[in-house]
């Protein structure tokens, strides 16, 4: 006899996009309507993108390049409070059974205090309303080596409680580089982001997996 098997849908969602700041009550309405419209999917498993203040942090010295600018919304407020409190008004508004994640930005409380200021991204303030977090260790974007991979996942999972799928790079980021990540990096990468406690892994982008020929090398390590 044939049995039905229940397959978990999951979405990626952009919570703020460009320049916008959290701290605007109509950014905030958008992305309650952008879930809202997701759940009409029967969606189980939601991950929110651009979950903080703007700024680029994908850099080797660990610092904020172009730091969202205090604007009339988030003038005085503290962007860790803002974020806490939107992320805890989206649980309110969502099902049990929805499971809701974000990715995160690789960030240390106890050495990046600065950078946790400007985007307002404190995991552990966060933890309470989510379900799972998956922290983007893009290792070569930021200068670091591959077992950096590992260290933060059981850093981050030591500090929130909470179950960790951390997310690797595919190729050389940003796409003006020319992509030197070779297959045995990959191998090196999938390996580091598995170690426990890791819950499994996610690979950015699949896009780029097939605009550089990786996907039988993904899925050659999926099936290892």
């Amino acid at each position: 006899a044939l049995r039905k098997i229940e397959i978990p849908t999951a979405i990626a969602l952009p919570a703020f996009v460009a320049n916008e700041c959290p701290a605007n009550p109509k950014a905030m309405d958008t992305l309650l309507n952008r879930i809202q419209e997701a759940l009409l999917f029967d969606i189980q498993n939601i991950w929110l993108d651009h979950f903080r203040f703007p700024g680029r942090w994908e850099t080797a010295g660990g610092g904020i390049e172009n730091p969202h600018i205090h604007c009339r919304f988030c003038k005085k407020l503290d962007r860790v409070s803002v974020l806490k409190q939107l992320a805890k008004r989206i649980r309110n508004n969502l099902p049990d059974t929805v499971r809701l994640s974000y990715f995160a930005v690789p960030l240390e409380k106890e050495k990046q205090q600065e950078a946790i200021a400007l985007l307002g991204q404190d995991h552990k303030a966060l933890a309470p309303f989510f379900f799972s977090i998956s922290p983007m260790l893009y290792h070569r974007m930021l200068g670091k080596p591959v077992s950096f991979i590992s260290e933060y996942v059981s850093y981050l999972a030591h500090a929130t409680k909470l179950p960790i799928l951390p997310a690797i790079q595919v190729k050389d980021m940003p796409d003006d580089l020319d992509d030197k990540l070779s297959k045995e990096e990959m191998k090196q990468e999938f390996a580091e982001a598995m170690r426990p406690p890791s819950k499994g892994v996610i690979w950015f982008s699949w896009d780029a997996a097939l605009e550089k020929e990786k996907t039988q090398a993904i899925r050659e390590l999926f099936s290892g």
